[in-house]
């Protein structure tokens, strides 16, 4: 990995894009290893965020949710 700091090639110091891919590369190794009803929960804490999101901004999924008298909180996977 080369540094985006001239001059500076250890450790490599990443700004921009780069810094928040290296970020997410990190975390992604960490995650893969966490106990699975921990990332059960977390991938449900981002699922809720997901349908309060396509709620608000997708009439026609708002429309579909209605139609089943729904709303986003009451969709659970877990």
């Amino acid at each position: 990995m080369l540094s985006d700091i001239p001059d500076c090639q250890w450790p490599p110091i990443l700004v921009g894009p780069n810094a928040a891919l290296s970020s997410l590369i990190s975390y992604l190794r960490i995650s893969e290893r966490m106990p699975l009803d921990q990332i059960r929960y977390r991938q449900a804490e981002q699922l809720r965020i997901l349908l309060r999101h396509h709620h608000a901004n997708t009439p026609s999924f708002a429309e579909r949710l209605a139609d089943q008298n729904l709303q986003p909180s009451q969709i659970n996977t877990v």
